[in-house]
């Protein structure tokens, strides 16, 4: 299906998945923004995608079974973007983009796909250690699995901040770890695809004299990303810390609530005392 593109459709294309408000248009598409909306229109009119660039998470839709669908569809997922099905817009589909750490590709399936790419990852692990092959979403931030528990058609995913209970016909976010090999290519590929290629292709032979040859610069070393085991640490320690907080103050409140018996205890055997006192006293009268 992709030999029926050419060059400016990619471009065009790729600029709508990353988000981009420039206005595009070749002889077949146009990409046009409006008040935070962009749209990729066909020659005919028709609108082929969708782009709501405010929202929160940013949201696409695109024109199921049309000739651009499977390529949009394409450039979305690799820019993190996630299929949720339907939308609510009629004969168009849900996409929705998950901010992701380096070297993670986001999916979005049922528990049970999760579960076998986890489970043959969890045999072998040191439990010293977290899991960082695969990280589940919860309160907008991703952890590892710390163990999954099926019974009765419901999945219970236990993660550090607290557990996903999930039925086994429906679906949520997950990450997993690419090999070292997939995230090379994934990196290596050119920004702009065939407009690459084309000026790949322009370059001729001819080889330079040695005055001509200049020194290649080294690139920059692209900024560390957060070491996500480090800080799911630091999360570690500061709920046990607030544990043992909560428990100190219930220590303290049962001890409080002992006093209080005792005194309430004393005081009823004074009034008691005092009563019989008084009964004696009436009775010796």
């Amino acid at each position: 299906m992709s030999s029926i593109f050419n060059s400016g459709d990619t471009k065009l294309i790729q600029k709508f998945a990353q988000g981009s408000n420039q206005l595009l248009s070749n002889d077949r598409v146009r990409l046009e923004t409006n008040a935070g909306v962009s749209q990729v229109i066909a020659q005919s009119g028709e609108i082929l995608a969708i782009m709501y660039l405010q929202r929160q998470p940013r949201t696409a839709l695109i024109k199921a079974g049309s000739a651009y669908a499977e390529k949009l569809s394409n450039h979305l997922i690799d820019r993190d973007f996630v299929l949720l099905g339907d939308a609510k817009l009629s004969g168009f589909l849900e996409y929705r983009h998950y901010v992701t750490p380096a070297g993670y590709r986001v999916q979005y399936t049922e528990p049970a796909i999760l579960w076998k790419k986890w489970w043959p990852t969890e045999r072998f692990q040191n439990k010293q250690r977290f899991n960082m092959n695969i990280l589940v979403r919860l309160n907008d931030n991703w952890y590892p699995i710390q163990n999954i528990v099926v019974e009765a058609g419901r999945f219970t995913i236990k993660t550090l901040p607290g557990q996903i209970d999930i039925k086994s016909n429906e679906q949520l976010l997950w990450l997993y770890q690419m090999p070292t090999a997939e995230t090379t290519e994934a990196t290596a590929t050119p920004e702009h695809g065939d407009d690459a290629w084309e000026k790949a292709a322009d370059v001729t032979d001819a080889r330079p004299t040695r005055s001509e040859i200049i020194p290649p610069v080294q690139p920059k070393a692209p900024p560390k990303a957060p070491n996500l085991e480090d800080m799911l640490k630091q999360q570690q320690r500061a709920t046990i810390a607030a544990e043992e907080r909560a428990m100190e103050a219930e220590q303290q409140l049962a001890l409080a609530e002992q006093k209080i018996a005792a005194l309430q205890r004393r005081i009823q055997i004074l009034t008691a005392a005092e009563a019989s006192s008084q009964i004696l006293h009436s009775s010796v009268r």
